[in-house]
């Protein structure tokens, strides 16, 4: 028996000023999907070092290490729509004034950006993407210090949205002082 229900319709803009759809819109409109605001095509560790300088005899010390955390975001433009997404950690651990371990690791995606208004891709850009990367990059760091010898870095959410704020406003600063 056929189904007489309506197929879901996506909605055209309101204004006649709108851009032409580009050809993966026209054929997600003929499809009835709208594109999506963003796409993470892949997700890959882009670099990873794991240090543990002072073993065996670190672990002799009876203390748990005290580890140091930044994190930091970058993008890379790609070909087309196309953003590289990069987060990049750095723990630095010490029992003792002695280091215990170092981690550096660079966790990235390739995000192919939709239908998004340009005020707000750099939101996406630097806390929305981030967050998604976060829980992968996190258990990638639990079991990178756990198999070096140590009680696994279980690192609590992080607000991107700090690092999203220092970032305009340093380019706000730069702007500010390339006018003057």
């Amino acid at each position: 028996m056929a189904d007489d229900r309506d197929e879901p319709t996506t909605p055209q803009p309101a204004s006649s000023d709108a851009p032409p759809p580009s050809d993966t819109q026209s054929a997600n409109a003929q499809s009835g999907q709208a594109e999506p605001p963003y796409q993470i095509l892949i997700q890959y560790i882009k670099d990873m070092s794991f240090e543990n300088p002072n073993s065996p005899s670190v672990f002799s010390l009876g203390e748990q290490p005290k580890a140091a955390l930044t994190l930091d975001v970058a993008t890379n433009p790609l070909t087309g729509r196309d953003v590289e997404v990069v987060l990049t950690i750095e723990a630095k651990a010490d029992v003792n004034g002695k280091t215990a371990y170092v981690l550096e690791l660079a966790y990235a995606a390739v995000v192919r950006i939709g239908n998004v208004p340009k005020e707000a891709l750099n939101a996406l850009l630097y806390v929305e993407i981030p967050r998604m990367l976060f829980p992968f990059l996190r258990e990638i760091v639990c079991d990178t210090t756990r198999q070096g010898g140590f009680s696994m870095l279980m690192l609590a959410p992080f607000d991107f949205v700090q690092i999203y704020r220092q970032r305009m406003a340093q380019e706000q600063q730069q702007s500010e002082t390339e006018t003057v």
